[in-house]
């Protein structure tokens, strides 16, 4: 199976998006041809439309935040669709960070870098660590 989680991360903003994908998701075999490789090309065409948009100052800005291994990572989003998108490798002295401590970092780094859209403005961090979350729980 081909990964499509380029593509799933979009899914909201794609009309017909699981009709369109469907031929990816059955492909078996590599390079694609016919109907996978025709789904591919729609759906390349249809990400500019789905993710390009002016920031909106009235609509909730959303940072979502993720960590591996070997990385941390963050998207910055506004009604569904993404912003702006930030990653990188760790560190060889951040490789030894627990869990805990990579997420923490990710959000600390999202938010610096896209302070110039997040100051002032009320926000929303969604991370799949419950055991940060508390950490910047605010309440106002």
């Amino acid at each position: 199976m081909l990964p499509v989680g380029m593509f799933a991360y979009c899914a909201q903003c794609i009309s017909q998006f699981s009709e369109k994908i469907k031929p990816l998701t059955t492909a078996t075999e590599f390079p694609l041809g016919g109907k996978p490789l025709h789904a591919l090309q729609t759906l390349k065409e249809d990400l500019p439309a789905a993710t390009l948009r002016v920031v909106d100052g009235n609509l909730t800005f959303v940072v979502e935040t993720d960590n591996s291994e070997n990385a941390i990572s963050a998207s910055l989003n506004q009604g569904y669709r993404p912003v702006a998108f930030f990653s990188r490798m760790l560190k060889k002295c951040e490789l030894r960070q627990s869990s805990v401590e990579k997420e923490a970092s990710a959000i600390v780094e999202a938010v610096r870098k896209w302070t110039h859209y997040l100051l002032g403005c009320k926000f929303t961090i969604v991370t799949g660590q419950r055991s940060v979350a508390f950490m910047y729980s605010v309440k106002l």
